[in-house]
């Protein structure tokens, strides 16, 4: 999946006759031919490419990626102790058919990720493009095969899951660090990004302005009461509460901070934009 046996053959048999993989060649290979699938791309679809967060209604990006044709559920596995801690990453997930993987998260305990309150939550509700976390004991993914749901394949811890040390010039992502010490740390980041981009001064500045000032929005009273300790400014702990108000979204907060202290939109709208969800909406 998600290729049919015809096309698999055709595929090795373009591929035993291909010598070179020079531009010029692969523009002579003959096409195979091929069965569509999903919505036309028209303009107003192409328009709505441009917001891809999965919690907005309409044409998104994800009817014409093949792998959609089966609705996947994001398992990933860790060792913890009650509760997951930090965020779900992308390096540690396992992408498995939501039928299956229903059935191997039903037969213990599972945490599913809310998007909007950014916790994991015991138990909640398994749907397509979820992440849920299993602990590692529970076994499912071998390191040769992938899934299996096979109690007895225990995968490997992951080193993105480090804890308490530093990186390089970073954190570790379950790290916790404060709003000053990040937003130093990401102006630094942003400094050594923007050296071998070759833009102007001014574009240079922005950008960098803006990775100083993308996590202001932190410092809100919301932000701080789901950190639950108190004597410093966080921007990341390793466990984090509920918002007291559902759906509080801190880059917006720190866009309409930059706009409260005279900054310009432009700067607003970048560091409104660091997460993708304020974007368009």
């Amino acid at each position: 999946m998600p290729y049919e046996a015809y096309e698999m053959r055709e595929f090795e048999q373009r591929l035993q006759g291909l010598l070179s993989a020079s531009i010029a060649d692969l523009l002579e290979v003959v096409p195979p031919r091929q069965t569509i699938r999903g919505g036309r791309l028209d303009a107003g679809t192409l328009n709505g490419l441009f917001d891809s967060h999965p919690e907005v209604q309409g044409d998104q990006v994800q009817q014409f990626i093949r792998e959609s044709r089966d609705a996947q559920v994001l398992i990933l596995w860790r060792d913890f102790q009650g509760m997951p801690e930090g965020n779900p990453n992308e390096l540690e997930v396992c992408r498995v058919r939501e039928r299956v993987a229903i059935e191997f998260l039903g037969q213990g305990v599972y945490f599913v990720w809310d998007r909007s309150a950014e916790v994991w939550v015991e138990g909640g509700v398994i749907a397509a493009d979820e992440f849920v976390c299993v602990s590692r004991s529970r076994g499912g993914y071998c390191e040769r095969l992938g899934f299996t749901g096979v109690v007895t394949d225990i995968p490997g811890g992951l080193p993105v899951q480090g804890r308490s040390h530093r990186v390089g010039n970073g954190w570790a992502r379950s790290q916790n660090v404060t709003l000053r010490q990040h937003s130093l740390d990401a102006l630094g980041f942003a400094r050594s990004i923007v050296a071998g981009l070759g833009l102007d001064e001014e574009m240079r500045e922005l950008v960098c302005c803006a990775a100083q000032w993308h996590d202001y929005g932190k410092a809100h009273s919301q932000f701080q009461g789901a950190c639950g300790v108190g004597g410093e400014v966080w921007a990341k702990r390793t466990s984090m509460g509920r918002y007291r108000h559902p759906g509080f979204r801190h880059e917006l907060a720190s866009a309409i901070g930059v706009l409260m202290q005279g900054r310009g939109f432009e700067l607003a709208y970048l560091v409104a934009a660091h997460h993708g969800k304020c974007r368009m909406q």
